[in-house]
């Protein structure tokens, strides 16, 4: 059916395009002919694809290719990490110690974003702030130089804090001891530190 085959390309263009993108080719170039109409992610016509399909249709297989030239990956510049409360750097204590895994001239892919991300929260759940939020602003594509600009937004929320802590199920053991040996206190912070001191 040529109308089905035609929106298939329609559909198909976009999710192609974005493969690419996500991987850091931001300048690629899609093409998809069938016959001799041909169609890109600029410039779909569902009449003339619908038509080429169904000149052939019975009389011989309709020629369905795709053209891909991904170009150049394009290239992360520093990446920025802002403070969400008051729009400023982020405090440098506050980053991970091995940085976002993010260095200028890496390729811009989005696995490399996700990444930086996670770091960044589990960075702030380890001190205390369970309930942060990573977010990021549009990524700036320059096509002169063939970069990108990318900028991380985060809010800490409230530090949490334990409340009373006290031992159970001693049998053979004096809960004194149990304290002594590096429970948390009631409200101290709920770092990753402090639970893990309980449960060693």
């Amino acid at each position: 059916d040529g109308e089905e085959l035609a929106r298939r390309v329609e559909t198909d263009l976009p999710r192609i395009t974005d493969a690419l993108w996500a991987r850091g080719h931001y300048a690629a170039i899609v093409r998809i002919r069938v016959g001799e109409a041909v169609a890109s992610i600029s410039a779909v016509d569902l009449g003339a694809l619908a038509t080429a399909a169904e000149q052939r249709r019975g009389r011989a297989l309709v020629p369905v290719i795709v053209e891909l030239q991904p170009l150049a990956a394009y290239r992360f510049t520093a990446p920025e990490v802002i403070d969400a409360r008051n729009r400023r750097s982020l405090d440098p204590e506050m980053l991970p110690r091995r940085g976002l895994g993010i260095e200028p001239g890496d390729p811009a892919s989005t696995a490399s974003v996700l990444a930086a991300a996670a770091r960044l929260s589990d960075r702030f759940r380890e001190r205390g702030y369970p309930l942060v939020k990573i977010g990021r602003r549009a990524p700036v594509i320059d096509h002169r130089d063939a970069s990108v600009d990318l900028a991380f937004t985060v809010d800490p929320g409230p530090v949490a804090t334990l409340g009373p802590v006290s031992p159970e199920a001693v049998e053979t053991i004096e809960a004194l001891l149990v304290n002594q040996a590096g429970a948390p206190r009631s409200g101290g912070g709920a770092s990753s530190a402090a639970g893990s001191s309980a449960s060693s």
